[in-house]
């Protein structure tokens, strides 16, 4: 089942409360593991059925939470599809150590989106990190400015992911809010 049929079936589904759609194929929000191996399934499954995701960026690093990869493709496997997994982290609270780490980010999304498949970008609660990646992109994409992009990022999460009534802002930091405010692609940001 493609991204787009689930889009224009379903009208742009969520997996979970703490999860935002930014455009019909990207969705952002939290680590998307539960308590359990078999709650872990049943969620990637929801993100796999009711939304289309065939690729997901895991912005988290290395131990920071369980990793789902196997689960997610035994629950592929389940369903005949295919799936990508790209782990391109970012320390907690932080920013990427270079502006080519972002790009290479952003460069990862839109190639699914640009294949027909919807893409699901996460870090541990779907608001710092998660925030800067989809403020970055907006800037990309949509060409807003920096302070255009963030205003439009924290109105999705605040509208949309149950994670507003934890933070006042996404993204959460002043240095993450900083790094979108000046993005462009053929910028240095520090």
């Amino acid at each position: 089942m493609s991204a787009i049929y689930v889009e224009k079936k379903n009208r742009l589904q969520r997996p979970n409360d703490c999860t935002y759609w930014v455009s019909t194929l990207f969705l952002a929000g939290e680590y998307p593991g539960a308590g359990t191996s078999t709650a872990t399934q049943q969620k990637l499954g929801r993100y796999l059925d009711k939304c289309g995701i065939r690729t997901f960026v895991d912005l988290t690093q290395n131990g920071e939470k369980p990793s789902y990869i196997e689960l997610l493709q035994e629950e592929a496997t389940k369903r005949n599809c295919s799936i990508h997994y790209h782990r391109l982290p970012i320390p907690d609270f932080g920013v990427p150590s270079s502006h080519d780490t972002m790009k290479k980010i952003l460069d990862t999304i839109d190639a699914s989106i640009a294949n027909g498949d919807g893409v699901y970008v996460h870090c541990r609660g779907g608001i710092g990190r998660t925030g800067m990646t989809v403020g970055c992109w907006l800037v990309r994409n949509t060409h807003r400015t920096g302070e255009e992009a963030l205003m439009e990022t924290n109105r999705l999460f605040r509208t949309y992911s149950a994670r507003s009534r934890e933070s006042a802002f996404s993204p959460e930091t002043q240095e993450q809010m900083d790094f979108v405010r000046p993005w462009k692609e053929d910028s240095q940001i520090l």
